[in-house]
C-alpha cells in the first residue's frame, strides 16, 4: 500500500513519540552509511534466526535474540555500533537520541551529554521493547518496504502460517541478492534514469527531491499502466480478449496480482 505522506516525502507521526522522515533520493545516494542505518532499524526475526542458526546448533547460544534484544546488546558491548545506531535514529527521525542499554530504552530528543536523569527518564518519548516492532514497521514503510505485523512474530500464531510468511520473504531476499550478484538487478541509477524518461516531469535536476520509497512505487505503477495499454492495443488490433489478461492499471499495489 502506498502511504501518501511517504510518497510525498512528508514526515509521519509515530504515535506521540517522534516523526518518521522518509529519506529522499538525495539522502540515500548522499549517505555512505544508508545501508547500515536501514539494517540496524529494520532487521527482522527471521534474519536473526538465519544469522544465529549455526550458533544455536553448536550450543554457543541458548536462543536467538529478538530484534530489540539484538539491538540493545550490540549497543551495550560495541561503542561503534552504538554510535552508528544513534546516527541511524537521527537519519530517520531528525532528532538526537540517547541509548541506555542498562535499562533498555532509547530516549528521544536528548543527546547523552544533555540528559537530565531526574526529568528525562520520565519522558514518555521513548522507544523500548514494547514499541520497537512498531517503530521498525514505520521505518520500513518510509522506505517503501513491506511491514511485518506483530502477530507474525506472536507465539499465538499458527507456526505453519508464520513459517510460510517467513519463507516467502526469505525467498524474495535470496532472489534479489542472486540477481544483484549476477548483475540482473537494476541499479538505483538505472531506475532513476528510467523514471526521467517516463514523461512525469522528473529529470536529473529534481529527481533527488522525491522520496526514496516513491521510486519503486512509480516504477511499479508505470509498469502496470504500460501492461494495460499494451493489452488494450492488442485487443484493438484483433487479439482474442479472452487470451489477453487486461487489468485496469489504477489499483492498490497490494492488489497487483488480483
Amino acid at each position: 500500500m502506498i502511504d501518501s505522506n511517504f510518497f510525498l516525502a512528508l514526515p509521519k507521526p509515530f504515535k506521540d513519540i517522534c516523526e518518521i522522515y522518509p529519506p529522499k533520493v538525495n539522502d540515500v545516494v548522499g549517505s555512505k552509511d544508508f545501508n547500515i542505518y536501514q539494517t540496524m532499524l529494520t532487521i527482522s526475526q527471521e534474519e536473526l534466526d538465519k544469522d544465529f542458526h549455526k550458533d544455536l546448533v553448536n550450543g554457543t547460544v541458548d536462543r536467538v535474540p529478538n530484534p530489540f534484544e539484538y539491538f540493545m546488546a550490540n549497543c551495550a558491548f560495541n561503542e561503534e555500533f552504538k554510535e552508528q545506531a544513534i546516527n541511524s535514529f537521527l537519519f530517520f527521525i531528525h532528532e538526537p537520541v540517547t541509548i541506555i542499554p542498562e535499562i533498555r530504552v532509547v530516549i528521544i530528543g536528548k543527546e547523552e551529554k544533555d540528559l537530565d536523569p531526574d526529568k528525562d527518564l520520565e519522558n514518555p518519548r521513548i522507544i523500548n521493547e514494547g514499541n520497537f516492532n512498531l517503530f521498525q514497521n514505520a521505518v520500513r514503510e518510509s522506505l517503501g518496504e513491506p511491514t511485518i505485523e506483530e502477530e507474525e512474530n506472536s507465539i499465538d500464531e499458527d507456526p505453519r502460517v508464520a513459517r510460510i510468511k517467513a519463507l516467502s520473504r526469505y525467498r524474495d531476499k535470496v532472489k534479489a541478492e542472486k540477481e544483484r550478484r549476477e548483475g540482473k538487478q537494476l541499479s538505483l541509477g538505472t531506475i532513476l534514469a528510467s523514471i526521467c524518461c517516463m514523461d512525469m516531469g522528473l529529470n536529473p535536476l529534481n529527481i533527488g527531491e522525491i522520496s526514496y520509497a516513491s521510486v519503486q512505487w512509480l516504477v511499479e505503477i508505470y509498469q502496470q499502466k504500460e501492461s494495460y495499454e499494451t493489452g488494450l492495443r492488442s485487443i484493438v488490433a484483433g487479439a482474442d480478449p479472452k487470451k489477453v489478461k487486461l487489468k485496469y492499471w489504477i489499483r492498490n499495489l497490494d492488489n497487483l496480482d488480483d
